[in-house]
């Protein structure tokens, strides 16, 4: 199986995106990441990379904390995740998802 069906599967099952996917693998291996700097390495906009962080956050899927060499006005968050974390996180989504389906099935 290629490595592309591969994430493509791994991102359905945890019900995001394959784009959001190696994000959460990115933060995963940096172990902490600001948007500035997602952004810098996806070669993409400041306000995409802040989107997809700022929902994986609201996903639950990583933490963040202020960064505490922000300035003043708007503040700016570091992203952080732990290998532990997400392999926990990826297990109780994986079952949810298993649960649901086998539901479905017993219901039809």
């Amino acid at each position: 199986m290629s490595e592309n069906r591969k994430m493509e599967r791994i991102a359905c099952m945890m019900g995001i995106s394959e784009t959001e996917l190696r994000i959460l693998l990115n933060v995963l291996k940096k172990g902490e990441t600001t948007a500035d700097n997602l952004a810098k390495e996806l070669n993409v906009s400041f306000p995409l990379a802040n989107k997809y962080l700022y929902k994986l956050y609201q996903q639950g899927l990583i933490n963040r904390i202020k960064d505490p060499n922000s300035k003043s006005g708007r503040p700016k968050y570091i992203y952080v995740l732990k290998a532990d974390d997400i392999k926990q996180k990826m297990i109780d989504i994986i079952k949810k998802t298993t649960d649901e389906m086998i539901e479905t099935i017993m219901n039809n």
